[in-house]
């Protein structure tokens, strides 16, 4: 296995290599990251995030099509080097005989210009594997010149076999049947939601606003594995560790199912949150009340829980 993981990482190294030599105009950056990061089968919807930063001592303007792509291109490569088809979104848009519609957009020293984009629209990725994705911007897609084209930083995307069905079942809402999706509920609300979910024994609610990495790396021997493994080790284990609480083997404290509760205060700025709650637990001969206290941040525009701690408060 050693062995194995030593030859993917060199042809990672050697496919990354190839980009570093790509050099982008002085004072502009071009970087891309996950968009609310998960295990991914070929049939996710995989997100990501598109900045363009100006770092330079002069305002930076240019044609901002409509159509997202035809100024930014997603490219998804095999550790071969090898690039994946262009998706039909990507094809249709592309051999449109329609009018592209742009205006102008000027970034001052220090701005940025972003937004969020399926992968999908412009790769197709049908079988599990490993792949290399990267950025591309053209501050005149009219002209595409290679010479004035920005190049991102690159991303290794671990997608995992098969499993569609187990993956798509753990995205339903058992309530609708719908799809499960993170809305940007306030850090109380968020609380609320996960001990609903909990004492309704509805798993998938349950994870949702949960950061499953924060809270397994709050154990320092899990700490300690998942920061010395590579990136599909890591979603491994992440996916052990939601299974181990599932079963309730790890983390009894969080998946306690209290009677009832009360949320007793809140305090958050911009990213970081604390929610107090009082949470009763009913016994055949007694009740027991205890203190929890939730620590949640807000990445991507949704609060998560990261942590929590507990105080014993007595019983009645």
């Amino acid at each position: 296995m050693k062995k194995i993981i030593s030859i993917v990482y060199l042809i990672i190294l050697s496919v990354t290599s190839v980009f570093a030599l790509q050099s982008n105009p002085d004072g502009l950056k071009l970087s891309i990251n996950y968009y609310d990061k998960h295990i991914y089968y070929p049939e996710s919807d995989i997100k990501i995030k598109i900045t363009v930063s100006n770092e330079s001592p002069s305002a930076f303007t240019f044609d901002a099509a409509e159509i997202y792509s035809y100024n930014f291109l997603l490219t998804v490569k095999t550790l071969k080097n090898q690039p994946l088809d262009p998706s039909p979104e990507y094809i249709i848009k592309h051999n449109s005989n329609k009018p592209v519609f742009y205006r102008q957009i000027t970034l001052l020293p220090g701005e940025e210009y972003s937004f969020t984009a399926l992968l999908s629209d412009y790769s197709v990725i049908k079988d599990p594997g490993i792949y290399i994705v990267q950025g591309l911007f053209y501050p005149d897609f009219k002209i595409k010149d290679p010479n004035n084209t920005l190049y991102s930083n690159i991303l290794t995307l671990p997608v995992r076999p098969g499993e569609s069905s187990p993956n798509l079942k753990e995205r339903i809402d058992s309530q609708t049947g719908e799809i499960l999706k993170r809305t940007a509920l306030p850090p109380d609300r968020v609380v609320s939601y996960v001990i609903t979910a909990r004492q309704k024994n509805d798993w998938n609610r349950f994870f949702l606003y949960l950061d499953l990495e924060s809270l397994m790396t709050q154990e320092p021997r899990l700490e300690a594995k998942y920061r010395n493994s590579n990136e599909g080790e890591r979603l491994q284990l992440l996916d052990k560790y939601k299974e181990s609480l599932r079963n309730q083997v790890v983390d009894n404290d969080i998946l306690l199912v209290p009677d009832s509760f009360e949320i007793l205060n809140t305090t958050y700025t911009p990213l970081r949150g604390k929610v107090c709650v009082r949470e009763l637990f009913n016994y055949r001969t007694y009740s027991e009340i205890k203190e929890y206290t939730y620590f949640l941040h807000r990445k991507e525009g949704f609060w998560t829980i990261y942590n929590y701690e507990i105080r014993n408060i007595g019983t009645e």
